[in-house]
């Protein structure tokens, strides 16, 4: 819990601090989901519970990449009633 909290403090950017956010914005939602996932798989590191010995040699960024990689890709569903989107 401490690390995911630690990861979504770190998330935020020196602007979104400045302007008195304590939270990223939501639609920075998979950005930051990446950031706190990386922070809690290196404490989980650290603290010798990991399960997955191939991420241990990855560099910070490799590890976002792999993350960003394995994230669930939602797919947009074809449009009923038009192109504007409108169901009515």
């Amino acid at each position: 819990m401490h690390a995911t909290a630690q990861g979504l403090a770190a998330a935020l950017t020196d602007e979104q601090k400045a302007a008195g956010l304590i939270l990223p914005p939501l639609g920075d939602i998979r950005k930051v989901t990446v950031k706190i996932t990386r922070k809690f798989i290196r404490v989980a590191q650290s603290l010798g519970v990991d399960t997955n010995a191939s991420l241990r040699d990855m560099s910070d960024a490799e590890l976002e990449a792999f993350i960003a990689k394995s994230m669930y890709q939602p797919m947009q569903a074809p449009q009923a009633n038009g192109a504007n989107g409108s169901h009515l």
